[in-house]
C-alpha cells in the first residue's frame, strides 16, 4: 500500500507579499550597479507600494535605515529626477513615527541637515515646494528638532526673501512652523519674532491650496488622518 504525502502550504497573506516586494526595491536601491534610472523606478514603486504595506512589520522596519542612508546618497548628489524621487518617498517615511525610531539619531540630524540645504539652494520649484512638503511631514525625535530649530529659521528666511514666489510655497513653510511649535515649543517661543511675520502671513492663496493638495497626492500623503490636522490641506486633514 502505498502512503499518499500531502504537503501543505501555507499561504502568504497580501499584506506579507507586499512586504516582500517592497524589500526587493530596497535591495535595488543599495546595489551599486543599477543606473540611476533604475533607481528613480525603484523608489517611485516603492512609494505606491508603502501605501498598502503594513510600515509595521518587523521585515521592513529592520531595513528602513538602509532606505534613509539611500536618500542621504541621492539628496548629496546632482541628479534631479533621482532627488524628487527620493522626496517623495521620504516624505511618506519620516511620517511614521515607528520608521524614524528604527533610524539612527545621527543619520536622522544628518538627513534633517540635507533636507534644509536642499530647500535653501534649490531654485527649481518642485524641488523646493517638495523638500518643505517633507519637513512639514516629519516626526523627528525631539533632540533632533530642538538641535535644528535655528537652522530651520534661517533656511524658511531665506526661502520667503526669495523673488520668485511658488504657488504652495508660503503654504508649506506655514505647516513647518505649525509642526515645529508642537514638537519643540520652548525653542520655538525663542524665535518668536523671527517665525510671527511668517505666520501671520495670508496662509495660503486659492491657486496655493490646490498646487498643495495636488502635491501630497502625488507624494502619497501617509494617512487619512494626516499629521498636521490643523494646517494641512491633504484629503486627510482637517482644517482650523
Amino acid at each position: 500500500m502505498i502512503q499518499q504525502c500531502f504537503v501543505v502550504r501555507r499561504r502568504l497573506s497580501p499584506a506579507v507579499m507586499a512586504t516582500r516586494g517592497v524589500l526587493v526595491l530596497l535591495d535595488t536601491l543599495i546595489d551599486n550597479t543599477v543606473t540611476d534610472d533604475d533607481r528613480v523606478d525603484a523608489l517611485l514603486t516603492l512609494t505606491d507600494r508603502l501605501r498598502t504595506v503594513d510600515v509595521h512589520e518587523k521585515a521592513f522596519i529592520d531595513k528602513v535605515y538602509q532606505l534613509f542612508e539611500c536618500c542621504q546618497t541621492y539628496l548629496s548628489g546632482s541628479n534631479v529626477e533621482l532627488k524628487l524621487a527620493c522626496l517623495q518617498t521620504l516624505g511618506y517615511c519620516v511620517f511614521h513615527e515607528k520608521l524614524v525610531e528604527a533610524v539612527p539619531v545621527k543619520l536622522l540630524h544628518d538627513l534633517m541637515a540635507l533636507l534644509l540645504k536642499t530647500i535653501t539652494v534649490s531654485t527649481e520649484k518642485n524641488m523646493l515646494t517638495k523638500g518643505l512638503w517633507v519637513l512639514a511631514q516629519q516626526n523627528f525625535p525631539p533632540e533632533v528638532v530642538e538641535s535644528k530649530v535655528a537652522t530651520v529659521m534661517d533656511a524658511l528666511e531665506n526661502v520667503a526673501c526669495r523673488a520668485e514666489q511658488y504657488a504652495g510655497v508660503q503654504y508649506e513653510v506655514s505647516k513647518i512652523l505649525g509642526r515645529l511649535q508642537g514638537q519643540a515649543p520652548g525653542v520655538v517661543a525663542q524665535h518668536v519674532v523671527r517665525w510671527a511675520p511668517t505666520r501671520s502671513a495670508p496662509r495660503c492663496s486659492p491657486s496655493g491650496k490646490t498646487a498643495a493638495e495636488s502635491l501630497h497626492r502625488g507624494g502619497g500623503c501617509p494617512s487619512n488622518a494626516c499629521p498636521a490636522a490643523r494646517d494641512c490641506g491633504c484629503p486627510g486633514g482637517k482644517r482650523a
